[in-house]
């Protein structure tokens, strides 16, 4: 399979719904390649101070070790590819800096799901901690890339046998939880034409599959898929948070694409729609810019047919040194 060359473009938001707090933050950097969604944890606004520092620690790393990872050969002796090492140092130098922030009194932590691009290498590597989740739209066919850290994963995988006695959703990994962290890696072969959504729980909780599938679908903006989503799931309404990204490679003619209003009526037909949602009115940071909502939503941003190729899936579990 030849590598893929840009362009690609991606666009994330988050919607505050009923909380105080939006304790979501969402990445996009094209520059690095980098593409993530964290949804912090924690009382009186410390889980919007774990989701940023989370979101702001993976670019610093990406930034530190820029130089280093362009002179590594794409595949290491243990047959690990460099994108995802680079990718599982960054979380876990997030988890380290999370970690300094968490005491018994204040404790604080982070779900995250982070996607690192590499076209020149034709992979994308996926890592996730928790139950924000990556989805691949390939064609038609719309394709988990996570499995959430919760309770009832850990019990299937490891204790098939064992009683549960707690919450089957009761999460079991965090960045910035007490201990080691374990970072669950997959890479996969890019084929022309891919979508990508990132999310939170507070908007996977709200759309099935289903939904999903039939807005992902749709020939737009991610700008305008990512506010289709939002309007979709009735996330301003909603009982938490939400963040979203979509990332589309090989674009179509953006001209072409309708904007927000005539894709999202064209839209309703296939999606049950819920509540209305509310406009981000955005305040901009140079170079790799945070969001910060006079109302909802934070996040960084910078501003087919299925392939015959099939992807190339990698899973690690990478364990904090």
């Amino acid at each position: 399979m030849q590598p893929i060359a840009p362009p690609f473009r991606g666009h994330g938001e988050t919607r505050r719904g009923r909380r105080e707090h939006d304790d979501d933050a969402v990445l996009v950097a094209p520059g690095l390649g980098l593409f993530a969604v964290a949804d912090g944890s924690g009382a009186s606004g410390a889980g919007r101070e774990a989701s940023q520092l989370a979101i702001a620690t993976l670019v610093a790393s990406f930034t530190a070790d820029a130089a280093a990872h362009a002179e590594a050969p794409a595949f290491d002796a243990l047959g690990l590819a460099a994108g995802a090492r680079r990718l599982s140092r960054a979380v876990h130098a997030a988890h380290r800096e999370v970690q300094g922030l968490h005491t018994d009194a204040r404790p604080l932590g982070a779900t995250l799901v982070a996607l690192y691009l590499e076209p020149e290498r034709g992979f994308v590597h996926v890592a996730h901690v928790g139950n924000c989740r990556a989805y691949r739209r390939r064609g038609r066919h719309l394709e988990a890339l996570t499995d959430d850290h919760t309770l009832a994963r850990e019990v299937l995988e490891a204790a098939p046998s064992a009683p549960l006695d707690a919450a089957p959703g009761t999460l079991t990994r965090a960045v910035g939880m007490a201990g080691d962290l374990r970072v669950t890696l997959r890479s996969h072969a890019l084929a022309s034409g891919d979508r990508f959504l990132l999310c939170s729980d507070g908007l996977n909780a709200l759309l099935d599959e289903e939904q999903l599938a039939a807005a992902l679908e749709q020939a737009m903006r991610p700008e305008a898929l990512v506010r289709l989503l939002f309007e979709v799931a009735g996330a301003e309404a909603g009982d938490d948070n939400a963040a979203a990204l979509v990332l589309d490679l090989d674009l179509l003619d953006e001209d072409a694409l309708p904007g927000p209003p005539a894709a999202a009526a064209a839209a309703r037909p296939w999606i049950r729609r819920a509540h209305p949602s509310v406009p981000l009115r955005p305040v901009r940071r140079e170079d790799t810019q945070w969001h910060e909502a006079a109302g909802p939503g934070a996040g960084w941003e910078d501003d087919t047919e299925p392939s015959d190729d099939e992807p190339t899936d990698v899973d690690l579990d990478a364990h904090s040194p």
